[in-house]
């Protein structure tokens, strides 16, 4: 009784102090969010002063949560650095984690970061120094000091080339490794920084990249890196490789489905229009230790364009593909590339490459590039080219393999002077029967020809070449003196060659590179194949068809028969078309009976037929006009085509044309 009396006296006596331990614990648990705030406070302040110390700048930092001993959580932050090419960097939450407890007096190294949408600002936007300047296009000559607002396409490939090896010397010499040590004692071995969603800024504010995405992981003593870069709405840019204190590592540098339509465009000066491309590609440096050395792939497709150059509005592309070794020589700036491999849609072959020296006020840069193709499929090949360039009927007809070398270079920055060179051997070639076969074919007889000149009512003029037309001049009636000046004066090797003068188809594409625009210098039997089938107009498309069609011609027809038919259709004036018509208006008489400096005189108008028309009839033949012609008859001479007594009755002899006749 006296016991249980004890127990309430003692339970009494606590009971006090109990409900102050409640209240005390109520009230603990009631501030509970203030004392958090104010150690998240602390945590910042620690944070803020261990991360500027550590990135060598001042950072601030608006809350840190620590998310166990290891483990912290930051929002808000925000550095600004004091030097290097890195103005500073903000970040709304970052978590990281520790390889010790953060208890310890000295900050542990990192083990693993995790950023979202990290916001970078670059204190000067990364360049190597440029000393390629202006080039005059005429003579070569170097202005470092002026550079023209827009250069050229020498200019610009010089650049890109001096930046590369300019950069690849500064990977060689072991750029970036400074850093490592640094990176290293402050990353745990096996662990890793990653970074998402971020941005790059330029000085002014503005995006350089967007959507970059990274990881560096460290392994002992190199890390090893990993980034992409979205490029705007298409393509993506990434690096993988591998960073150590000597330097930037093996490297692998990719591109995927980059749009190139614009960049395409500027490069090629105008020359062809590109609409629409996607570049992919591979870049990979061989470390640090092989200075110089690049393996590299790249794929062009989706590829449309046009223009004047081509002959076309709109033309679409076959993918085409290199792949090959690109070295550069630091003592003599020249980048070359040895046994490339080139791919045309299913066809291919092997190049070689070389541009240099770069950079060199001293020296001009050469550029240069030769292409094989051993036991090439020439008809296959066409057949990948656009229809507007070569119609896929047409190329079906090529059967057989060749073998091509081409060859293309001379100074970089004056493109009048490069050269246009190829071997080839036809001998495995043939043509097949086909759409062009059976066009060409119904040569061999009569046919109708449409010519441009305008009749009566506005409708174009239509002939038949062949008899029953007055117009029409079998060959056998033409004088010899006007096929042999003519034979002389456009094509001297008409008599030996295939169709087409490789020399001047040579040269015809070369313009086209040179300018933009193409030239003249056709065979007979190409001027013949332009007049039946195509336009009048200077370009690439119509060289390539010209040149087919000459081919064709040549297999199926007589080379007489080309012959009469190019005499009867051939203008010789404004709206005067064949020799019928030709040597009535100029001379009254029947082509038959042509003299040798009336016969010299026609073919003098066949390269310009209108250009002096009106001016001869008006004033008569020029003495300049009177000069030409004794020249041709020098050339027939010298060519056995005129017997010495004729040119000695035509010598001097001045032309003389009756009234204007039509």
């Amino acid at each position: 009784m006296a016991s249980g009396s004890q127990r309430t006296l003692k339970s009494a006596r606590f009971r006090p102090l109990l409900g102050l331990l409640v209240i005390i614990l109520l009230a603990g648990l009631a501030g509970l969010p203030k004392l958090k705030e104010a150690a998240s406070e602390h945590l910042a302040t620690k944070v803020e002063e261990r991360l500027s110390e550590a990135v060598d700048g001042r950072c601030r930092v608006r809350r840190a949560q620590l998310l166990s001993t290891r483990q912290v959580a930051i929002s808000d932050l925000a550095c600004v650095l004091d030097r290097g090419p890195l103005l500073g960097f903000a970040n709304n939450h970052l978590t990281a984690e520790f390889a010790d407890s953060l208890v310890s007096r000295s900050l542990p190294p990192l083990q693993h970061v995790a950023t979202d949408g990290m916001q970078l600002r670059l204190r000067n936007l990364p360049t190597l120094p440029d000393t390629a300047g202006s080039h005059d296009e005429a003579d070569g000559s170097l202005d470092v000091v002026d550079p023209q607002p827009t250069p050229s396409l020498g200019i610009r490939i010089e650049r890109a080339a001096l930046r590369f090896q300019r950069f690849s010397a500064a990977l060689a010499s072991g750029i970036g490794g400074a850093n490592v040590p640094q990176i290293i004692s402050r990353l745990a071995d096996n662990g890793s920084i990653r970074v998402d969603r971020a941005s790059i800024h330029g000085p002014d504010g503005v995006v350089v990249a967007a959507e970059v995405h990274a990881q560096v992981n460290r392994r002992q003593d190199t890390l090893r890196l990993a980034v992409a870069v979205s490029l705007g709405s298409d393509g993506v840019a990434s690096l993988d490789g591998t960073l150590e204190e000597t330097g930037l590592g093996d490297a692998t540098i990719r591109l995927q489905d980059v749009p190139i339509s614009a960049p395409l465009t500027q490069l090629l000066d105008g020359r062809l229009r590109v609409d629409r491309g996607v570049l992919s590609g591979m870049l990979r440096h061989a470390g640090w230790q092989s200075t110089g050395s690049w393996d590299f792939e790249a794929s062009l497709e989706d590829l449309e364009g046009g223009g004047a150059f081509l002959g076309s509005e709109k033309t679409t592309f076959p993918r085409m593909q290199l792949e090959g070794a690109i070295s550069i020589d630091d003592d003599d700036p020249t980048v070359r590339i040895d046994r490339g491999i080139w791919k045309l849609a299913n066809v291919g072959g092997t190049f070689d490459g070389v541009l240099g020296p770069v950079g060199l006020e001293e020296q001009v840069a050469q550029v240069g590039v030769e292409v094989h193709a051993d036991r090439l499929p020439l008809g296959e090949l066409l057949r990948s080219f656009p229809d507007d360039l070569v119609p896929q009927g047409w190329s079906e007809e090529i059967q057989g393999t060749t073998d091509l070398v081409l060859s293309l270079g001379g100074p970089l920055h004056q493109r009048r002077k490069w050269r246009l060179d190829w071997e080839g051997d036809f001998s495995r070639m043939a043509l097949a029967s086909g759409k062009l076969a059976s066009q060409v074919d119904r040569l061999r007889q009569p046919f109708e020809h449409t010519f441009p000149q305008q009749g009566p009512g506005g409708e174009p003029t239509v002939r038949v070449i062949g008899p029953g037309n007055r117009h029409y001049v079998p060959l056998k009636r033409i004088s010899r003196h006007l096929v042999n000046a003519v034979v002389s004066t456009e094509d001297a090797g008409f008599f030996g060659h295939s169709g087409f003068s490789i020399k001047e188809l040579k040269e015809a594409l070369l313009e086209n590179l040179r300018e933009g625009s193409g030239r003249g210098g056709s065979t007979i039997t190409q001027q013949l194949a332009k007049n039946l089938f195509l336009s009048g107009e200077r370009t690439l498309a119509r060289k390539l068809k010209e040149a087919l069609i000459a081919w064709r011609l040549e297999s199926d027809l007589p080379k007489n028969r080309i012959l009469e038919i190019y005499l009867n259709i051939a203008e010789w004036g404004p709206g005067l078309y064949g020799i019928h018509d030709a040597a009535d208006h100029y001379f009254g008489r029947s082509p038959r009976v042509l003299r040798p400096e009336e016969a010299a005189f026609l073919a003098s108008l066949l390269p310009s037929p209108r250009r002096y028309h009106d001016y001869y009839h008006s004033r008569g033949v020029t003495p300049g006009r009177q000069a030409l012609v004794q020249d041709i008859l020098a050339t027939m001479r010298r060519m056995g085509r005129l017997s010495e007594s004729a040119y000695a009755l035509a010598q001097d002899e001045p032309v003389e044309m009756v009234g204007c006749r039509r």
